[in-house]
C-alpha cells in the first residue's frame, strides 16, 4: 500500500508554499506521495479570508501533477492519521498550535492522534533522511516544515543575498517542484484585471 505525507504549514503564505516545497522534497526521499496542502491566510489578513485556501484556488493541479507525485486529500481521507510529527523546537509550540487548530478539521484529525516531536530538523542532505524513513504510519503528517530542508548554504531558504548559494544536494528536486507551481487560471484572471 501507498504511504502519504500531509504537510501542516506555518506562518505566512511564503512560508507554508516554502515549507511544502520542502515536504515534497521529504516525500521524495522517504519513498511517500504528497497530498495537496491547504493554506492558512497570515492572522493579519485572516478575518478578511477563507479560512482556509485549497492548493487547487491558488495553484493550477493538474499541471502540479504532472510532475510531482501528488494526491488530493478527499482521495485517501479514510486512512487513519495516528500521529503528528513536530518539526519545530518546542519553544514554537505556540505558533505551530495555533496553525495546527487551523488545519486539523479539514484532515479529519480528532483529539485521539498522538504529538511526537522530530529529532532532526536540519536536512542537508540524504542520508539525514533516517529518522523520518523509520516512521511506519500511511499518512506522516509534519507539523511545521520551514527552513527543515536546507535549500541555501546560508541555513536561511529563500535567501536573496547574492553571496550565498544553494545547496546543489537539492538543487535540481527544488528546480523541478518550482516549475510544477504555476497558478491557477482564477489566480491568473485576478492578475490580469488588476495589472
Amino acid at each position: 500500500m501507498p504511504k502519504y505525507l500531509i504537510h501542516m504549514g506555518i506562518c505566512g503564505f511564503g512560508n507554508q508554499l516554502l515549507g511544502f516545497k520542502e515536504a515534497c522534497i521529504i516525500a521524495k526521499y522517504t519513498n511517500r506521495i504528497i497530498v495537496e496542502p491547504i493554506f492558512i491566510p497570515h492572522p493579519t489578513i485572516r478575518k478578511n479570508c477563507n479560512k482556509y485556501y485549497k492548493f487547487s484556488d491558488i495553484f493550477d493541479s493538474n499541471h502540479f501533477h504532472s510532475y510531482v507525485n501528488c494526491v488530493n486529500f478527499q482521495n485517501i481521507n479514510n486512512i487513519k492519521i495516528n500521529n503528528i510529527y513536530n518539526i519545530r523546537p518546542a519553544t514554537e509550540n505556540n505558533l505551530t498550535d495555533a496553525y495546527y487548530n487551523y488545519q486539523k478539521d479539514y484532515y479529519n484529525i480528532t483529539t485521539t492522534n498522538k504529538f511526537k516531536r522530530l529529532k532532526n530538523r536540519f536536512i542537508t542532505k540524504n542520508d539525514k533522511f533516517k529518522e523520518l524513513d523509520e516512521i511506519e504510519d500511511d499518512i506522516l503528517v509534519l507539523l511545521g516544515t520551514f527552513n527543515s530542508i536546507k535549500l541555501n548554504t546560508c541555513n536561511k531558504n529563500g535567501c536573496l543575498n547574492p553571496e550565498c548559494g544553494y545547496n546543489n544536494f537539492f538543487l535540481n528536486d527544488n528546480n523541478e517542484i518550482s516549475k510544477a507551481l504555476i497558478f491557477s487560471n482564477n489566480i491568473n484572471s485576478i492578475t490580469n484585471n488588476i495589472i
